[in-house]
């Protein structure tokens, strides 16, 4: 999938930036996700959920892939159960790192985010690995279609 592609490619610059607070990413579903986080991924990381549904626009002479993505950044926590104000700072650095991810979309030259709005939530306890942050769901598609 061509979105795909240029998603990961987004997350390895990230990661290969020196500047940016992402240090690792993976591609996969939320169970297998769920496993690689309990092998230590570094410290800002992100999840780029599998794509599984997604829409091709045709044309007579050209075809486009249009999907809605979810994609989680998480942070480690210090302690099983961190007080609220742990998981604020978490929290803000997390989306800072999400904000990053989307700015670099928005200047991507292939893919374009298509609606002003972007579904932010919390993350918490919501894996066993005992991590923090922010997930956002965004529909995206190619800005020009591939010929046929």
């Amino acid at each position: 999938m061509v979105i795909v592609r240029h998603l990961t490619t987004i997350l390895q610059n990230m990661v290969d930036d020196n500047d940016s607070l992402l240090k690792s990413f993976q591609y996969n579903d939320k169970p297998t996700a769920n496993v690689k986080l309990d092998s230590k991924m570094e410290d800002i990381t992100a999840i780029l959920f599998q794509i599984t549904d997604f829409e091709l626009q045709t044309n007579r002479l050209t075809v486009r892939e249009k999907a809605d993505i979810n994609i989680s950044f998480l942070q480690k926590e210090s302690k099983l159960d961190a007080e609220g104000y742990e998981q604020d700072i978490i929290i803000d650095n997390t989306k800072d790192a999400a904000l990053d991810f989307v700015k670099r979309l928005m200047d991507d030259k292939t893919l374009r985010i298509i609606d002003d709005t972007i579904d932010v939530k919390s993350v918490y306890l919501r894996s066993d690995s005992n991590r923090t942050g922010v997930n956002i769901n965004l529909k995206i598609e190619q800005k020009q279609g591939e010929c046929l």
